[in-house]
């Protein structure tokens, strides 16, 4: 597994077997959220990931400045649809 150890961990797993990333990686898809919650955004969005099993992100940094990693670098985090399988994503 590949964890940032700079990044506070938040796992976001699928009940189902996901695909890898693709190497090499095309980029990192950037996403910005404007909520005032904080460190408490982090969980926030951990919570909703892990209960929708339909997106997720490999890491966010809220507004306090806090990083959050939600899913391993080698494992896919979704996002972006097809193209997430070649992308970072961070939120």
């Amino acid at each position: 597994m590949t964890w940032l150890s700079m990044a506070l961990p938040f796992p976001v797993t699928y009940k189902s077997p996901q695909m890898g990333m693709r190497y090499p990686l095309l980029g990192a898809v950037l996403h910005t959220t404007n909520h005032t919650a904080g460190k408490g955004s982090l969980g926030r969005f951990q919570v909703d990931w892990q209960t929708a099993q339909a997106q997720s992100a490999h890491f966010m940094v809220d507004r306090s400045g806090a990083i959050g990693q939600f899913r391993n670098l080698t494992d896919v985090a979704w996002h972006v649809n097809k193209w997430s399988v070649s992308y970072l994503e961070p939120v």
